[in-house]
């Protein structure tokens, strides 16, 4: 008895405080996927058996988080229903998602809820290139085409920024993007890589990346030098390079050949590390030379200058003096010898004559052991030397060859004479006939 009427004061107090409402939420099937900055749209439609008041909730509900984007009062009748049009609104986060929607009495106890399906806001857009070839010369011309698809399979409008050698910003419209350029002329050879990135201004991008090909192009040669100014006899190292369009070093066989100030060519040398010496001579004439190189049809030259340098060289060996231009140029001047023997002294003056690398030859005389003192203006120096002979003095030897050449040419001079006499005495002998003939 007592349980029974336990159980009646039960429902009783249900009855009272517990109002009994029923209502059915419909919800609708979203996309499946969005994109930021998208505008969101949500109808519901609730169907009510009894009376009800209360409110509908909705919150939007991505991965751990969720926004309460919409709450409204409502109130229906008996066997009524109510299409609601929610107010849209933007998307600002990204995640797995999905809309639950809550009905609650006016004592916020919740009456039902119902949770949509689930759906994707994602900040991604697809992007996609094709260049109009894929090995390129640089300084040529180069096109980029391109499409940009948002998540929600939308086309894009925004930005795309394209970097190869330089960084290019083109419009994207309708999905489509265009770059039309050349080449920076001085790009490096070798694979570079493309880069795009597309901005809506909404908060998406994406990206895509493409490799091309950017051929060596031999540019220059460039030629350096131990210095630029020598002494004749100094050694000229020079170094050449073969460089591309970025001023990279290129692998080639370089020629380089060394000329003189006359334009004969002095030294030729093919190299493939680029290194050419020369020995250099003191005979080398003065003035500007130039080294000359050629590689991949390519040339230049590079100057460098050799001094003038006016010397001679004197040795004493017994009683012959010996005097030699070291010099690269003819040495015309006076040299003067002083004998100098105890307190006496005496001095002789040469002229001299010499072309470049020529020697000349002269006998000293004397009675005595002698310390010569030798002078010119570009030399100076002392020697010993033991002379004989009595009077101190300097002859000049005469060169054997010279003696020949002269004799020679004296012949050559007498045998022509004779030719021509000979020629002359018969021409007038045949005038002589002629005459004689027409008297007869």
């Amino acid at each position: 008895m007592k349980k029974g009427l336990f159980f009646i004061l039960l429902l009783t107090a249900l009855y009272v405080f517990i109002p009994f409402s029923s209502a059915s939420i419909v919800l609708p099937t979203f996309n499946e996927g969005y994109s930021l900055g998208d505008d969101f749209v949500v109808k519901i439609s609730i169907e009510r058996e009894s009376a009800f008041e209360g409110y509908l909730k909705l919150n939007l509900e991505c991965d751990n988080s969720s926004n309460n984007f919409f709450l409204l009062p409502i109130a229906l009748k008996a066997e009524s229903s109510k299409n609601i049009d929610i107010p849209p609104i933007t998307l600002t986060k990204t995640g797995r998602c999905s809309v639950h929607a809550v009905i609650e009495n006016q004592n916020n106890n919740k009456i039902e809820e119902q949770r949509s399906n689930n759906f994707i806001i994602s900040d991604f857009i697809e992007v996609s290139i094709v260049t109009n070839k894929e090995i390129y010369k640089p300084g040529e011309k180069i096109k980029i085409e391109g499409t940009a698809i948002s998540y929600n399979k939308k086309e894009v409008d925004g930005e795309a920024l394209i970097s190869i050698d330089n960084s290019y910003h083109v419009k994207v419209t309708r999905g489509k993007f265009l770059l039309d350029d050349v080449l920076y002329e001085k790009m490096g050879s070798g694979n570079h890589t493309v880069k795009v990135m597309v901005d809506d201004g909404k908060g998406n991008f994406g990206d895509v990346k493409k490799e091309i090909t950017i051929l060596v192009i031999p540019t220059s040669i460039e030629v350096s030098l131990n210095k630029t100014v020598f002494n004749p006899g100094e050694n000229i190292e020079a170094t050449a390079v073969l460089l591309d369009q970025a001023g990279e070093t290129i692998d080639s066989e370089i020629i380089l050949t060394l000329y003189d100030s006359w334009g004969a060519e002095i030294k030729r040398e093919s190299t493939n590390d680029g290194i050419f010496e020369y020995a250099g001579k003191n005979s080398d004439v003065s003035g500007n030379w130039w080294i000359y190189a050629y590689s991949s049809n390519l040339k230049t030259r590079k100057f460098l200058y050799i001094n003038e340098i006016k010397s001679i060289d004197i040795k004493i060996d017994g009683n012959i003096l010996n005097v030699t231009n070291i010099g690269n140029v003819g040495y015309n001047g006076p040299v003067v010898l002083k004998f100098k023997e105890s307190d006496n002294s005496e001095s002789k003056t040469l002229n001299i004559n010499l072309g470049v690398g020529q020697s000349k030859l002269f006998t000293l005389s004397g009675d005595g052991s002698y310390k010569i003192e030798i002078r010119s203006n570009e030399f100076s120096k002392e020697l010993g030397a033991s002379l004989t002979g009595g009077t101190v003095g300097v002859d000049n030897i005469e060169s054997p060859w010279r003696k020949i050449i002269a004799i020679t040419f004296i012949l050559i001079l007498i045998i022509a004479a004779g030719i021509f006499e000979f020629k002359r005495e018969r021409k007038i002998k045949i005038k002589e006939m002629t005459v004689n003939a027409s008297k007869i």
